[in-house]
């Protein structure tokens, strides 16, 4: 693949989706440059976006279910500080990723509740949207050997 072929288009935005699990689909990225042409895409300005999985791979670390059966640390391609966890209103991403970041196997980062999305420019959030009046992103970070979580009140959109 010409790695400057995807960018020759005017696109303002860059949206992948996989049916694969986030570590396989990682993988091929990074063995096939499509990480490569998706990093010359972010640097064009050209917004990067997704949900679940598609979340998580941008940061260092995440939390996924790439383990069938477990919640468990994976790294991603480390283009945004720290780590991630989506779908933070289920009890059970909640109750790893708050386990996983205590006990370090995770960086301290960002949750999101379902319909909530984070926006980050040059590395560093700076808006919180949702799509969901209730829901918001959690900040978690640890503390004197606990977890101190705060809420990012998010804007809701389309109201």
């Amino acid at each position: 693949m010409d790695d400057g072929s995807i960018l020759d288009a005017e696109a303002e935005e860059t949206r992948i989706s996989s049916a694969f699990p986030l570590a396989i689909m990682l993988a091929i990225w990074k063995a096939q440059g499509i990480d490569r042409v998706l990093q010359m895409a972010l640097n064009k300005g050209i917004v990067l976006g997704g949900a679940s999985s598609g979340m998580i791979c941008w940061f260092e670390q995440g939390c996924s279910d790439f383990k069938p059966g477990k919640l468990s640390a994976l790294d991603g391609l480390g283009w945004l500080p720290g780590s991630a966890c989506p779908h933070y209103d289920l009890e059970k991403r909640r109750t790893a990723y708050t386990d996983l970041v205590l006990a370090g196997d995770l960086k301290e980062g960002i949750a999101c509740e379902e319909g909530v999305g984070a926006l980050y420019e040059d590395g560093k959030r700076t808006r919180v949207v949702s799509s969901i009046l209730k829901a918001r992103a959690h900040s978690l970070r640890r503390v004197d050997g606990r977890i101190e979580t705060s809420p990012l009140e998010p804007e809701v959109l389309g109201n």
